[in-house]
Formats: structure tokens, C-alpha cells, sequence
């Protein structure tokens, strides 16, 4: 299998600091997809960035240590040496980095074990890289196994069980503060799937208040009425914080939205707020943790508070590992069995672009006054309309069995392959073609 590999940091190995420093926003993605092929570093991207990583899935291009090669790539899309990261950084190659993916999609790598956002994110990542075209066919293969993957954790599992989202862990530590939030006035900040969630969690809290707050009212509206509250521009947020008992934040901001100096103007210093940042960067400033009435809780904050109930999933854990190890075995298998076809398909092409090629050259005086480029595109289509079935059908075959190795020299036998001089194998993770 030609190297696969992926380069990243999440809450485990660096701080929230640098997480936030390093944050793609998701409209940044498309640019940094093409940036990185145009590098020349790799010749497949899938760009992971949530809340608690930030990965670059990769196949590094051309001869040399594969690991230095996707240490370059990623340089040039973080904009930071790779290697001055140092332990804050891994790096997985081939078996390692297709574990690690199935890992992640498990919700085995997640802050809440076994949270179920995490695949909605792959799926995005994917999807960003299938418009970009920045995948080929093992990639695709790649992530849609790592969907099929997650799935089958929490179906086969109890990994999923009890929180299963930042958002209901935030929830879960406002029941530690308010033994009932009954009579409690909230302000949820932002309006996307992590604030929606959280206001689920919210809805049926009996709250007096719940103030839903974003920069697009519109969409603090959709989310106020399932969730029972009321919408308000961002520009009120320092009005409706003067009478909140707790905030979750959760929403993109380039500076911080609430900060202490706003607080003591708002609240004075002796009222008790409960803040929760779910954001990457942080929209909370961390100067407001300092406050003697205020208790804030960052994803970090919330990292510690939630180790307790990671090691009580010990049965869980050995379960989905059992099924990563099989599941990365089967790709793996997958892998070598296209490499293996991968020549015999690409003689089979060669042979058939070389009759096509010689025919129509043969049969030039025959095609009247059809234009040579017109005639050569009507061939090379007849061409792929009869390969297409039979390529299909070769692709599915095993050729670890002995049908199939048998249906395979058949094919060799019948159009005389083992006979042609042998074309250039195509690679298993081979770039794409890209137009301008």
C-alpha cells in the first residue's frame, strides 16, 4: 500500500491555545485543500478541524520518507514549522493513521467518549474534499468505511451511552452548580449545531428565561422557538447578561464577545455567573475566569471534569477497539487487493487505447471528411462504453481466491496482456487530474 498518513493535535496532546491558534474556519477549507496539492507535497488532502483537533489527512507525494513529506505539507497550510510543535503534534503513517481515523470516528479520540457530532464533521470534511477535488477513489473509499465504522461503534456498543455531546456535557456540569435549573436565567450565544443541541438539552428545563443570542437573528429565531426562548442580536448580549445565572457559548468568533470588563459594568462583581466556552477560538476572554463571582469552564476545564466518566466505559472501550483493529484489517486488505489489480487494469486500458489508436489510423481514409479529433473522440468513447461493465466486474473480483485468480489469468489469457510491454502501474493513491 502506497503511504497514507495524517498529521494533527487535538485536546489530548496540545492546549486549547494553540487549538484555537490553528483553527481552520470552514470557509477556509476549499483554499487550503487546493494550497496543499498545489504545494506538491501531497497528492490527496482531507482537512479535519473541529473544536478538539486539527488533521490533515494525507498521501504524500513523491520518493522520500513519507513523514517529512507530510511535515512539509502541513507547514504550509498552518503557516508554523510542523516539527516546532514537538509533542503537541502526531504523525501516523499507513496502518496507524487508518486506525487512528476509525478511532476518531468511533468517538474514541473525542473529549465526550463516543460523541456522536464527530461523524457529522468527517462527513463535512469529506464532502469538502470531494468538492475540491482533492481525493481519489481510496480516499472516498477511506472516509465512507470510517462513516460505516462509526455507526456500527454505537449500534454494537454502549460507547454512545450518557453524554454524547459537548453540548449535553455542558448541561451536565450546569446540573452541578444548579441542582435545578427551574426558575434560571439563561443566555445561549451562537445558533449553530452545537447550540442547537444545547438547547434541546435546555428546552424542557422549565427555565424563566432562556435568551437565545447570534449575529444572524434570523437564525436565534429558528432556534428560540423549538427551545422555548427569545432571540436577540449580538448587539444585546451585554444587556441580557446583567441578569443571567449561567452562558454557553458556543459560535465562531474572530475576538472575544464577553469580557470582564463588560461583566462589572453589566453585573458588578458579587452576582454569580456560570460561563461555558464551547468555542474554538474562545469567545469568552479568559481574564473573565478571574472574577471571584464568575465560574468559567473551558473545553479544557470540561476535558478534566469529564475524565470520570471515560473510565467508567471500560467494557465499551475493548468492544470498539476489537471492531477498529478488524475494520482496519479489512481496508487494508482492500488496499492490497487494488494494488495487486491496479497493473493487470491499467494493461487492459493500454491494450485498448493502443487498438483504438491503430484502428482508426488504419480506417483515416475510410472516414470521408469527419474531422481527425472528432473521429479519435467518437473511438476513445465507443472504447470506454465496452470497458466500462468489464472493468467493473475485474474490480470486484478477489484475487486472493482461487476464482478469481482464475478469472484473472482468464482475462490475461484472452487479450493477450502477459504479451504487451507492461505500461506504467497506476499508483494507488495516483494524483487527480485538475483543470485550471
Amino acid at each position: 500500500m502506497n503511504e497514507l498518513a495524517v498529521f494533527g493535535m487535538n485536546h489530548r496532546t496540545a492546549p486549547l491555545e494553540l487549538r484555537e491558534r490553528l483553527a481552520v474556519p470552514q470557509n477556509d477549507v476549499p483554499a487550503l485543500l487546493d494550497k496543499a496539492l498545489k504545494s506538491g507535497h501531497v497528492t490527496e488532502c482531507v482537512i479535519v478541524s473541529t473544536c478538539n483537533r486539527v488533521e490533515m489527512y494525507a498521501a504524500p507525494a513523491g520518493d522520500g520518507d513519507p513523514r517529512e513529506r507530510l511535515l512539509a505539507a502541513a507547514s504550509v497550510l498552518l503557516g508554523v514549522e510542523a516539527r516546532e510543535l514537538g509533542t503537541a503534534a502526531y504523525l501516523h503513517v499507513e496502518r496507524a493513521a487508518v486506525e487512528h481515523l476509525f478511532r476518531v470516528a468511533c468517538g474514541l479520540d473525542s473529549l465526550v467518549l463516543g460523541e456522536t457530532q464527530i461523524l457529522a464533521q468527517l462527513r463535512d470534511a469529506f464532502a469538502a474534499a470531494a468538492a475540491a477535488a482533492s481525493i481519489g477513489p481510496v480516499f472516498t473509499r477511506l472516509f465512507h468505511q470510517a462513516l460505516h465504522v462509526g455507526k456500527r461503534a454505537r449500534a454494537e456498543s454502549s460507547i454512545a451511552s450518557g453524554l454524547t455531546s459537548l453540548a449535553s456535557a455542558a448541561v451536565h456540569v450546569l446540573g452541578r452548580h444548579f441542582p435545578r435549573l427551574d426558575g434560571r436565567r439563561g443566555v445561549l450565544l451562537g445558533a449553530g449545531t452545537m447550540a442547537r443541541i444545547a438547547a434541546a438539552h435546555l428546552a424542557d428545563r422549565e427555565l424563566a428565561d432562556l435568551a437565545v443570542v447570534n449575529r444572524t437573528l434570523d437564525r436565534a429565531e429558528a432556534l428560540a422557538v423549538g427551545a422555548g426562548g427569545r432571540a436577540l442580536p449580538l448587539d444585546a448580549l451585554a444587556d441580557v447578561l446583567a441578569d443571567a445565572d449561567f452562558l454557553v457559548a458556543a459560535c465562531a468568533a474572530p475576538t472575544h464577545l464577553v469580557t470582564a470588563a463588560t461583566l462589572r459594568d453589566r453585573r458588578g462583581d458579587a452576582r454569580a455567573l456560570v460561563a461555558i466556552d464551547l468555542s474554538v477560538p474562545r469567545v469568552i476572554d479568559p481574564a473573565v475566569g478571574g472574577m471571584a463571582a464568575v465560574t468559567v469552564y473551558d473545553l479544557d476545564a470540561l476535558d478534566r471534569m469529564l475524565e470520570a466518566h471515560r473510565s467508567r466505559r471500560v467494557e465499551a472501550l475493548g468492544i470498539v477497539d476489537a471492531l477498529v483493529a478488524s475494520e482496519t484489517d479489512s481496508f487494508l486488505r482492500w488496499c492490497c487487493e487494488r494494488a495487486e489489480l491496479s497493473p493487470l487494469l491499467a494493461r487492459l486500458t493500454s491494450h485498448c487505447d493502443a487498438v483504438r489508436r491503430e484502428v482508426t489510423k488504419r480506417n483515416a481514409k475510410f472516414l470521408g471528411g469527419i474531422e481527425p479529433g472528432r473521429a479519435d473522440r467518437f473511438a476513445q468513447s465507443l472504447v470506454a462504453k465496452l470497458l466500462d461493465h468489464p472493468l467493473r466486474r475485474i474490480r470486484s473480483w478477489d484475487p486472493d481466491t482461487v476464482e478469481g485468480r482464475h478469472r484473472l489469468e482468464v482475462v490475461r489469457e484472452l487479450f493477450g496482456l502477459d504479451e504487451d510491454a507492461a505500461p506504467a502501474t497506476e499508483d494507488v493513491f495516483r494524483p487527480l487530474s485538475r483543470t485550471a
